[in-house]
């Protein structure tokens, strides 16, 4: 079983949560801050890896979004932006349950954002990976019906001993649609340095 220790933090980019847990082979920490910068909660997770075992994959965060939006599903969307990007509207009903519905960036994925929203509010979670680093982002429709939101961030199959994800994961939230969530990640994309 595992020891976790939670403590306040703050940083230059706002105040948050710092959560350490200790297991036989590994210590991981995570951070959860305000985002100044462009509103919502920023994630970042660290892993002491004292094994020899390499980890390839860090599902961070972990989200689950409802099977449906408020009282009914047929206002539900899900931004997804694969190859050209797409919108699947009402993917309760749409899309059927998967193993695995995350696409990997760079690839065919053309941008590190995904939205899930109906007319009322919505859900922005994006990678602000300046570096492109492997990741899958996507929605894959459980067997309870909720969409696994997650973010798969890769590593190589090496044992490293120390890893991260330092660049910014936001959640947000929004009101609008398609067009305010890809606004929200098209103002994070201009004021990178590959965008100049």
């Amino acid at each position: 079983s595992a020891k976790v220790r939670a403590e306040r933090i703050s940083t230059a980019r706002g105040q948050g949560l710092r959560f350490t847990s200790e297991h036989s082979d590994k210590t991981v920490t995570t951070e959860v801050v305000e985002a100044r910068e462009h509103g919502g909660i920023e994630f970042r997770i660290k892993i002491l890896n004292r094994s020899s075992a390499p980890i390839t994959s860090i599902k961070f965060p972990v989200l689950i979004a409802p099977r449906q939006l408020g009282g009914a599903s047929d206002d539900d969307v899900l931004l997804l932006p694969v190859l050209d990007g797409g919108i699947v509207e009402n993917p309760l009903q749409e899309m059927p349950v998967q193993p695995d519905a995350h696409y990997t960036y760079p690839g065919p994925l053309s941008c590190q954002v995904v939205a899930y929203y109906d007319k009322t509010a919505g859900l922005y979670i994006a990678a602000h990976d300046s570096e492109g680093n492997p990741k899958r982002l996507g929605a894959t429709r459980l067997a309870d019906g909720s969409l696994d939101l997650s973010i798969y961030h890769l590593r190589p199959s090496i044992a490293e001993p120390e890893l991260a994800v330092d660049y910014a994961v936001v959640l947000d939230t929004f009101t609008g649609d398609w067009y305010t969530a890809a606004g929200k990640y098209r103002d994070w994309s201009l004021r990178q340095k590959w965008s100049r």
